[in-house]
């Protein structure tokens, strides 16, 4: 007899491999969720099975074969005078193996068959969920690091359509800020400084954008076309006009003097009282040299340092603790971090002053010694000069 029959024998047979691979699919998953080897636990039970329920269903079959009146567990399959019973062998033997024993065998074995495939398919993991998950978390990666580069990618085109935004000309600008646009476009893009200055002038007359670029801007061009004494001369008038403090503090940078130069400040600190660069323009150099050279006149360079500039890198500071200094610039990305230069400086002038401190008492330190000792010695020649006395 084949064993063929045994397994597949009429096309209903499906169903019992369907079962057996629903069966394996269940425990594969369920040991993936429960972190539990159930794959592994249902292998041996359905071996047995397979084998003690092929033996028992073998026989059955062999006897029916052999049997005239062919009958399966749940009663006769097909009896003699049936036309498929008769004949060659194998035609009969379609209608045996059809018992409940063959039947449990046929589930038994597709079972473990298709246990043993997923254990094969799953290689070094515990389950083959467990490596499909593992798979679809590569793929899930992937499209994660495609998403991201997507994104690096989409970074780039803004970055890049704002630097072409930057060199194209806004038509009938309406705020101070497409006013400004347009003035750094003619100035460093097409190289008109004519039409910059133009520009820059209407700006000033329509608005009072009181940021510090702009005001350089206009320091800038009118020095081109009028000069430095009528530009500056200009920078105050607007400023006053416009109550425009960005201007005052940037025309204090070329006034003539120190008194003018906090003068203007002030001036400016009255119009904008939460404007750091007002308390201490940093971007003005001569404000340090007029402190270096009273302290170097007056030799009083530890409290000139401490007294003047850093009262003024302190209260920039502190201004800036609700009014950000970048807010006073059109393009802050394009003037620097003048709150980090004014830290780097007040740390700067306070490390001087603690060296200053520790020099002085060096000096007063090495002083005293000194004193000690020509008072030691002044004492020994006393003392001397008393025996002498003494033995004469």
């Amino acid at each position: 007899m084949k064993i063929w029959p045994m397994i597949w024998s009429k096309k209903e047979d499906g169903a019992f491999a369907t079962i057996g691979a629903v069966v394996a699919l269940v425990g594969d998953f369920a040991s993936f969720l429960e972190k539990l080897p159930l794959t592994r636990w249902i292998i041996w039970p359905a071996l047995l099975l397979t084998v003690a329920l092929g033996m028992v269903c073998y026989r059955k079959m062999r006897e029916e074969l052999k049997s005239p009146v062919l009958a399966s567990a749940t009663g006769p399959a097909c009896e003699q005078k049936d036309e498929q019973c008769k004949g060659d062998p194998s035609t009969r033997s379609k209608a045996v193996g059809n018992c409940r024993q063959c039947n449990g065998f046929r589930v038994t074995f597709f079972t473990a068959l298709s246990v043993a495939l997923l254990m094969l398919a799953s290689g070094s993991k515990e389950t083959f969920a467990e490596q499909a998950a593992t798979r679809l978390g590569v793929i899930e990666e992937k499209v994660d690091a495609v998403k991201e580069d997507t994104g690096v990618i989409r970074d780039d085109v803004g970055v890049l359509r704002e630097s072409m935004a930057i060199h194209e000309l806004i038509r009938n600008p309406k705020t101070a800020e497409e006013y400004f646009h347009n003035v750094w476009a003619y100035l460093n893009v097409r190289q008109d400084d004519a039409k910059a200055w133009e520009v820059v002038q209407e700006m000033y007359r329509h608005h009072a954008p009181n940021k510090l670029d702009a005001a350089q801007l206009y320091e800038q061009l009118g020095g081109i076309h009028l000069g430095a004494a009528e530009t500056h001369r200009r920078m105050l008038a607007v400023g006053r006009e416009k109550q425009d403090a960005a201007m005052l503090v940037v025309a204090s940078r070329a006034a003539d003097g120190e008194s003018a130069t906090w003068a203007l400040l002030n001036e400016a600190r009255a119009m904008d009282p939460e404007m750091p660069h007002a308390a201490w323009d940093i971007g003005n150099y001569r404000l340090g040299r007029y402190v270096t050279s009273k302290a170097s006149t007056l030799n009083e360079s530890t409290h000139y340092l401490q007294q003047i500039e850093q009262k003024g890198l302190e209260a920039f500071l502190k201004l800036a603790e609700s009014k950000p200094p970048a807010s006073y610039f059109f393009r802050p990305r394009f003037s620097g971090d003048s709150e980090q230069l004014v830290r780097m400086r007040l740390e700067g002038i306070r490390e001087l002053a603690q060296i200053k401190e520790q020099n002085r008492k060096a000096v007063e330190q090495s002083q005293a010694r000194l004193r000690d000792g020509m008072r030691r010695q002044n004492e020994e020649l006393e003392r001397r000069a008393r025996e002498r006395r003494q033995r004469q």
